[in-house]
């Protein structure tokens, strides 16, 4: 089974994002940076998702990029940004980041086919 971390979704679209993915692939969702850091502490994944803005407390998923990618690739755990904004996903790959989606690209043929990459 795969499974993903989701940072900063709301509930809404982190069931949207675990849909997506489908059967075989558990989705865990955390609200914000320390949540994360303390289950990446003890706990490994096969991809980490983070929102551009965190739901729970309006922070930056490209704050969070810059500050912790090199950390989760020191760790194997490919990351994504999760965001619609392409300069946004442009930000994130220069920061380390593998190019994410955006949430109305959410279906099952891509995220099939992210998975693949893994």
């Amino acid at each position: 089974m795969k499974t993903i971390l989701s940072l900063g979704q709301c509930s809404y679209d982190h069931e949207q994002i675990a849909r997506a993915f489908g059967p075989g692939t558990q989705v865990l969702a955390v609200g914000n940076e320390l949540e994360a850091l303390a289950v990446l502490a003890n706990t490994s994944f096969d991809l980490m998702l983070v929102n551009r803005t965190f739901d729970e407390d309006g922070a930056s998923g490209l704050s969070f990029l810059q500050n912790h990618c090199a950390m989760l690739k020191a760790k194997g755990i490919p990351v994504m940004l999760v965001s619609n904004y392409p300069d946004a996903q442009a930000k994130a790959v220069a920061l380390g980041a593998m190019e994410g989606f955006g949430k109305a690209a959410l279906s099952q043929t891509k995220m099939a086919h992210i998975l693949k990459q893994l």
